[in-house]
Parts: C-alpha cells; structure tokens; sequence
C-alpha cells in the first residue's frame, strides 16, 4: 500500500472517530465539516483505487467492474434522497446551510461517477489533459462544481452518451433542489408573516 492511500485511511479515520464519537458532543455546523472533509477523502482514496487498485480487489484474474456506472447513479440518487429528507427537519434558521451542505455531497458524488466513465473510456470526455489520479481527481471534482451551478463544465467537455446523460442528471438534481429549498423557504416566510399578522391583530 502506497503512502497516499496511508495518508488518506489515516485522514479518514480521523474524521470517522471525530464524527462518530458522541462524548465530543460537536456543533452541528462542525458536524457537516468533519463529514465534508471525510466525503473528500473517501472520494480521493476511491480516485486513487480506481487508478491504482489493491491486490485485494484482484481474485483469480478476475477485477472489480468499476464500470458499473448504473449503480453508482443508482446510488447517487438514494443518498441525495436521504440527505433531502434529513435537511428538511431542520429548523428554517439551518435550511440554507443544510442546502448547501447537501448541495456540496452531490458534487462530491458525480465527481467520482465522471472519474469512473473516463477512466473506462478516456473518450468520454474532452480537453482532459491531465494523468495523475489527484490531477483527474480535481478535474473532475471542478467539473461536477460548474456542471451542477452554470450549466456548463468549464473547459471540460462531455463526448460520450454516458458522460452526456450524468452531467444531465446532475443538473437537474442540482436545480431541483434548489428549487424545491427556495418554495418551501417561501412556504415558511409566508407562514411566519401570517402567524405575526394574526398576533398583531389580536
């Protein structure tokens, strides 16, 4: 095992025993960033497993089909889904932080997706010129960010059906719920406003 890949389990289990640990009794908003800086580090040691797999993920000549994209997308969607339902029991105070938090998990999660299409098929996507795994890591990790706000990928370009209908999806997903935190957001003002009218009058 390579030093990077030490470097990352140390990192990981690190913010593991931080986040997990009840009797540090950590604030909600240092809770997300622990939980941010373990999802970034999950996704890199994934990059770098991708690129450069352990001897365990090989049996009998056989590898582990990281193309299984399906799945991942599969996957993507469960997880947001959750984190959704979970961000709309906050207090309102905490709505647009739990937005943006969530917001940041997507992200997270089609940049590994995108690694994995171009790392079966290095036609996916153009104007990728980088070849080291934390190169493509950020790459891709800078091209899921602008996918999911501008439209767009920056200087990257999906090719590949795959590649096309992730990006796509991410879109969407990033516009739904921004959507959907904005009506509710509303929902609640105006609720607010109309409880204070009624106390006003009485």
């Amino acid at each position: 095992m390579g030093i990077e890949k030490i470097i990352l389990l140390g990192v990981g289990a690190v913010c593991s025993y931080l986040y997990l640990n009840e009797k540090y009794k950590l604030k909600e908003n240092f809770k997300n960033i622990i939980f941010t800086i373990l999802l970034f580090d999950v996704y890199f040691f994934a990059v770098l497993e991708v690129k450069d797999p352990s001897e365990y993920f090989l049996k009998n000549n056989g590898i582990v089909y990281y193309n299984s994209v399906l799945f991942l997308v599969v996957l993507a969607i469960i997880i947001v889904i959750i984190i959704w339902k979970q961000g709309r029991e906050l207090i309102e105070e905490n709505r647009v932080t739990s937005l943006i938090w969530m917001l940041s998990y997507i992200t997270l999660i089609f940049s590994f997706i995108y690694f994995v299409i171009y790392h079966n098929n290095n036609c996916a996507f153009m104007y990728v010129e980088n070849e080291k795994w934390y190169e493509l890591a950020f790459d891709f990790l800078y091209y899921s960010f602008n996918r999911g706000l501008t439209f767009g990928g920056g200087t990257i370009e999906p090719m590949s059906f795959l590649a096309k209908l992730c990006s796509m999806i991410q879109t969407v997903i990033f516009y739904f719920f921004i959507a959907k935190g904005l009506v509710s957001y509303n929902k609640e003002k105006k609720l607010r406003n109309k409880l204070k009218l009624e106390q006003h009058r009485k």
